[in-house]
């Protein structure tokens, strides 16, 4: 019995090392229903000259579900096609540039590529640790989607926002809290507890350490583990104005006990999948937030509300970037290639005014008419010079 119990917690240690230094937990399939309702998106054909590994397709259509065929159909059925699920949203929104790998050569390229000179003597020490005795290694794969570059690194230097915005649409019961200027609590409420540590941050690179403990009545003892997760972003912007982020990381983790160690080996094929889907699944929900910041500000503001377990600060932060983008997005959409006059803060607003109150009584940044103070804070956004 004790093979299971080292294998189930060996995994459990791994999914929750990934998914705290990815700035967030694991999504459940069906969380997506609770995103607000969206126009198609219309994915460009560019490729930027990204390709597949070894040239096969970058991503494989999901089939379709089977359909029992029924005669006359009512036509709420054939007008209302079912909601997407979040692997059938991923595969439209989040293109596969390169297969995840844990090959010889993928590692000896991570290893030279961390910053390792960014660090003082202390962090040097504690990598050179894990660099030393890791078991598992594993370079996620390499995805393209598109988000807005503020958006992207607001989540990614303050992953304890994301984590409270699933806790306030109920999609994840995951608790993390910001105690330090770089540190993080994480507490899945099973058992498993972690510090999460930002050694090194910039546009560019992200080095974060974790150090987990799982703890259960089935085992004599509290399973240890520690992970270096390398996070390498590219922020750019299309000739349409898209911005599009490309982003891979790299993951080392050490179990000090060998027998764990020797498990997590064995079972790192399905571990490797669950992390895998685990990025694929952040990368979804940033290109999400940022595309609801576009066409749907009095949802996030709604959600900012309700955030629990983050800096007060942060509301505000998160409200000023949705304004923020919500603005930019809607001067370029209202931007013609040839006209040169200047857009006005009524043809930027004007989609919110004819917005209507929420079905649950309560107002947004759609009801500016009736809130000065917000429609002054957008408007002293709006007329701010443009960035260069």
């Amino acid at each position: 019995m004790a093979q299971p119990i080292l294998a189930r917690t060996a995994v459990r240690i791994l999914d929750l090392a990934c998914a705290v230094l990815l700035f967030s937990f694991a999504i459940e399939p069906s969380c997506t229903g609770s995103e607000p309702s969206e126009q198609r998106w219309a994915d460009g054909q560019q490729t930027d000259g990204f390709e597949a590994e070894n040239g096969e397709p970058l991503l494989a259509q999901p089939r379709r579900p089977a359909i029992k065929k029924r005669r006359h159909a009512p036509m709420a059925d054939r007008h209302n096609p079912p909601a997407e699920t979040s692997e059938q949203m991923a595969n439209k929104r989040v293109r596969i540039v390169r297969k995840g790998r844990s090959t010889y050569l993928s590692r000896k390229e991570a290893l030279a590529a961390l910053p390792l000179e960014k660090l003082n003597d202390e962090d040097r020490e504690r990598v050179d640790d894990v660099l030393r005795s890791f078991s598992l290694y594993r370079e996620l794969p390499t995805l393209e989607f598109k988000v807005e570059p503020d958006v992207y690194e607001f989540f990614a230097r303050h992953p304890d926002v994301a984590v409270s915005i699933w806790r306030a649409m109920k999609i994840s019961k995951f608790q993390m809290r910001q105690t330090g200027h770089q540190e993080y609590v994480a507490d899945s409420g099973d058992g498993t507890v972690g510090i999460i540590d930002v050694l090194y941050h910039d546009q560019q690179k992200c080095l974060s350490i974790y150090n987990g403990v799982f703890n259960s009545p089935l085992i004599h003892k509290p399973i240890e583990a520690t992970a270096l997760f390398y996070l390498e972003t590219k922020l750019s912007r299309r000739r349409d104005g898209t911005a599009v982020a490309k982003h891979r990381g790299r993951m080392f983790v050490s179990f000090p006990s060998q027998t764990v160690g020797t498990v997590a080996k064995v079972i790192s094929p399905i571990s490797n999948l669950i992390v895998d889907r685990n990025f694929r699944e952040v990368s979804l929900f940033l290109h999400m937030v940022s595309l609801a910041m576009q066409r749907h500000p009095g949802w996030v503001e709604q959600i900012t509300r309700q955030l629990d377990g983050v800096l007060e600060i942060r509301r505000a932060q998160l409200l000023k970037l949705t304004a923020q983008v919500y603005i930019t997005a809607r001067k370029r959409e209202l931007t013609k290639p040839d006209d040169r006059r200047e857009i006005t803060l009524e043809e930027v607003m004007r989609p919110l005014y004819h917005s209507s109150t929420k079905t649950d009584g309560t107002t947004s940044t759609a009801d500016l008419n009736r809130k000065p103070g917000k429609r002054a804070q957008l408007t002293r956004i709006a007329t701010q010079p443009k960035p260069k």
